[in-house]
């Protein structure tokens, strides 16, 4: 008996969220028990709950008493909000701890070398993360998992767990769910499951870079954002010698990574990356703005009482003109014997042929044992096996599909991507 087909879903309250049970449980707690959102208790709680001392470097305090200082100036953030981003920056600084201790113990891990990886460069929602986790089916490649990217070093007496039991998984896990508890429709938007592929800019988060920040605020400009002197180039060296640590805790050395962010940032990208094969994706632009205003407006529910989608709409807009920008400002410090585009539609209409565009720029051969690997996977993770959300910019933002395409037509000249939204 065929099972039900996955569900189609019209997110009706964008601007006035209705929250579910587990929301109003989560927001009612943390009115009852308000964070003390500051550097200090920030610091101490991280401290405690690592049990270390160390922070390394201090340059980062200055950036993330900026994040701190921004949230708090942000009037419509609501107790659950506050809490949320008491508990990432706390997460963050662990993340920190722990890695500082590893590098102290195990000094060898910052000569080790990562060769020749295969970096994903594109606009949210232009099949980043498909591919990203489609080529990691390839078991000669190193990926980094949502799992991960919180504690990219565990503790002593985690070290010998195998994946599965790895506690730092479990703790994912338990978080994933909490989080399809407070946003039922998130799955459906975007996979965050702990074993998936997730995106290395993360890793910056424990450095607290102004780019994680950008992708952290959401629906709001940061106000604070000149004023922290964030150097990207020390920011991706910060980000390989956590990659360093990963690597030396499991291999393969190969990496395939993949961050929308990393468009912006093809400059410290390759000076980091020499040898990369960078992959640069393209997709209708009215199509990824209207799926990425739509999830940073879901998302900003747990955050904010009231949403305002207008922000959102600029923001999005914004954000990805940005992306893309930058991306055809610097594409040329790339070689072009190292850079490989892929087009949305091409990529759906046949994914193993992208791969194979992709092996073939990076030297790597696809053995029959790979194809196959990789036709599982894609038989496992089928687009829209969670469902399918029904996206409208005029409905859902005031917005015609044709006022902001032309915002994009300079990418448009540039890269033929098959028009979606019309």
């Amino acid at each position: 008996m065929p099972g039900r087909p996955p569900p189609v879903v019209y997110i009706r309250d964008l601007r006035h969220p209705k929250p579910t049970k587990s929301h109003l449980r989560q927001l009612e707690s943390a009115l009852r028990n308000p964070v003390q959102l500051n550097l200090d208790a920030v610091l101490a709680a991280a401290r405690c709950e690592a049990d270390l001392e160390n922070v390394g470097m201090s340059d980062f305090l200055d950036r993330i008493r900026c994040w701190i200082e921004d949230v708090r100036d942000d009037t419509g953030r609501n107790a659950l909000g506050h809490l949320r981003m008491f508990q990432r920056c706390v997460r963050f600084v662990v993340g920190r701890l722990r890695l500082e201790d590893l590098l102290r113990r195990h000094p060898e891990i910052r000569s080790l070398e990562i060769r020749n990886p295969i970096i994903i460069a594109g606009p949210p929602r232009s099949g980043t993360t498909q591919l990203s986790n489609l080529l990691a089916a390839d078991a000669r490649l190193r990926s980094l998992r949502l799992w991960e990217v919180d504690d990219p070093a565990p503790v002593e007496e985690e070290a010998g767990l195998l994946q599965d039991s790895d506690l730092r998984h479990v703790r994912y896990s338990v978080e994933w769910r909490r989080t399809c508890a407070l946003l039922p429709h998130i799955a459906t938007m975007f996979p965050w499951n702990s074993s998936d592929v997730a995106e290395d800019i993360w890793l910056q988060g424990m450095n607290f870079s102004a780019t994680v920040w950008k992708w952290t605020a959401d629906v709001r400009p940061w106000k604070r954002q000149n004023d922290l002197g964030d150097n990207p180039y020390r920011q991706y060296e910060y980000m390989k010698t956590a990659l360093k640590a990963l690597q030396w805790q499991k291999g393969p050395s190969r990496w395939v990574l993949k961050s929308p962010q990393h468009s912006e940032h093809l400059g410290p990208l390759i000076d980091t990356f020499p040898d990369a094969t960078i992959v640069m994706t393209h997709r209708d632009p009215v199509s990824v703005i209207q799926s990425f205003a739509t999830m940073s407006a879901y998302r900003a529910r747990a955050d904010y009482d009231y949403v305002d989608t207008d922000s959102v709409m600029q923001y999005a807009t914004n954000r990805i003109s940005d992306l893309l920008r930058a991306s055809m400002r610097d594409r040329d410090l790339i070689p072009s014997k190292q850079v490989v585009d892929v087009f949305f539609h091409d990529l759906i209409a046949d994914e193993l042929a992208t791969v194979q565009r992709i092996y073939d720029t990076a030297g790597l051969e696809l053995s029959d044992d790979q194809v196959e690997c990789m036709r599982a996977y894609l038989a496992k993770h089928a687009r829209g096996r969670n469902g399918k959300i029904l996206y409208d910019l005029e409905r859902d933002f005031g917005m015609s599909p044709a006022r902001v395409r032309e915002k994009f037509k300079y990418y448009q000249r540039a890269f033929p991507v098959m028009v979606e939204v019309l």
